[in-house]
């Protein structure tokens, strides 16, 4: 997550959306929305906002922008 997070602005924007990663900033001038609909999300997880406006279309185009997965934090230690 640390990684992603660092990607948070117009000129390196990714996004989490159903813990995948994507690059958006291609996508941003793009975007119906406007580019600061996206942005306010950069670095960080979307996914609920992105599944309240968007289609299965949506979905597809997304694809395209996919760069990862998210990883899982596993085991903490706990005393």
């Amino acid at each position: 997550m640390e990684e992603i997070e660092k990607h948070n602005r117009e000129g390196d924007c990714w996004i989490i959306i159903k813990d995948k990663v994507y690059d958006a900033t291609s996508y941003l001038e793009k975007h119906p929305g406007g580019a600061y609909a996206i942005i306010q999300f950069g670095g960080q997880d979307a996914t609920e906002d992105y599944k309240e406006i968007h289609s299965t279309q949506a979905d597809k185009l997304l694809a395209r922008h996919q760069i990862g997965f998210v990883k899982k934090e596993t085991g903490s230690n706990k005393s």
